[in-house]
């Protein structure tokens, strides 16, 4: 395991003894279950966190079908009868293909709880810039990693509060028409998958994909243009192209933000919630 700290337990650990040292409690086992007799006395931020522990408490993810159905396989290696599923039937069976494949539960428990308590700081306005050190947070060109960002997008509306999440349309083609002042983003995915697109966009000297055979793939959507925007320097320097569109997205998101006087929201790469 990474030598990382646990956030739900540091929070919950210090939530405990900050309320027993508050109460001035003599009881040798000072709990979560005494933390919420307490509950009067304790300051908003941790009558948020008190919501967030009894929603944890609730097994919240029990309602979810496709952590149902996965856990259901993982125990007993039986499919639950897909008639029955209610959502999107070929995502779960790429689930079932990659649990197979040894590449392990998406679902993350201990990703999961740290991700509740981070959202319910984040967008109630409870969150210290010192928490970044309990939740993990990095910064790496422009984006910002936290546990919504390791959380799987099926089970992300799993919180106690419903959220809203915007993000850029189409974010690096978008960002590709900002530099070249042009329109190519409106039609780009009628020709190219997007799985195509960001793998030739992306490719590089160190890539199995040849820089001449990327642009070939490119040349129907961008033409002439195809050379401006898959340059040299750009094949020649793995990771150039995300960092090149990364700072957009940063520029973009934060032009968001203050025009929409926004105070408590998380981030989540080319958007936020």
């Amino acid at each position: 395991m990474e030598n990382r700290v646990n956030s739900f337990q540091a929070i919950l650990d210090k939530l405990v003894s900050e309320t027993k040292e508050k109460v001035k409690s003599k009881k040798r086992n000072f709990t979560l279950k005494d933390v919420y007799e307490c509950a009067d006395i304790l300051d908003n931020r941790e009558k948020k966190l008190i919501v967030a522990f009894k929603f944890l408490a609730s097994n919240p993810l029990r309602n979810n079908d496709y952590y149902k159905y996965l856990n259901a396989y993982k125990s007993t290696g039986i499919n639950l009868k897909e008639k029955y599923f209610r959502h999107d039937l070929e995502h779960l069976k790429s689930l079932y293909e990659r649990y197979k494949d040894d590449k392990g539960n998406p679902f993350n428990l201990e990703h999961y709880k740290a991700y509740v308590l981070f959202m319910v700081l984040k967008l109630t306005g409870n969150y210290s810039k010192e928490d970044d050190k309990i939740f993990n947070v990095t910064y790496i060109d422009n984006r910002e990693y936290n546990p919504l960002s390791k959380i799987p997008t099926i089970i992300r509306s799993c919180l106690p509060f419903e959220v809203m999440e915007f993000d850029i349309k189409r974010a690096f083609p978008t960002f590709i028409d900002i530099e070249l002042k042009t329109n190519f983003r409106q039609t780009i995915y009628e020709k190219i998958s997007k799985k195509d697109f960001a793998m030739f966009l992306n490719c590089n000297n160190e890539s199995k994909v040849k820089l001449e055979d990327a642009r070939k793939k490119l040349l129907p959507i961008f033409g002439e243009k195809t050379n401006e925007v898959l340059t040299d320097e750009r094949y020649n320097e793995k990771g150039s192209v995300f960092k090149d569109f990364t700072k957009y997205e940063q520029e973009y998101i934060e032009k968001f933000i203050q025009s929409n006087k926004l105070q408590n929201y998380a981030r989540l790469h080319d958007g936020i919630f």
